[in-house]
């Protein structure tokens, strides 16, 4: 069916951070991974792709779990990491 709607009829929603569902526990009790933490780890995009999600995730994700930092700088942080990760997977040739 999806093959013979074609593209123009294929909708696509991800869950890259969580805001849609909770976050699940595998069967080994361990968190399992978002959406783009697969894509990252992937080897997909590229080690040089990797390296900048991994150094991004270190400097942000601290605030994103910052329960003491403001709302307005929290949001001004997550807008600027997903800034700087779309433009890295446009990089990378992702278009659509």
């Amino acid at each position: 069916s999806i093959i013979a709607d074609g593209v123009d009829r294929l909708q696509v929603i991800t869950d890259f951070d969580f805001t849609l569902t909770k976050f699940r526990i595998s069967t080994k009790g361990r968190r399992v991974s978002s959406s783009h933490a697969i894509l990252e780890r992937s080897g997909i995009f590229g080690a040089e792709f990797r390296d900048n999600a991994k150094r991004n995730f270190q400097k942000y994700y601290p605030m994103e779990v910052d329960a003491r930092l403001e709302f307005k700088s929290k949001l001004a942080a997550m807008e600027e990491w997903w800034g700087k990760t779309h433009a890295a997977i446009e990089r990378a040739g992702v278009r659509r």
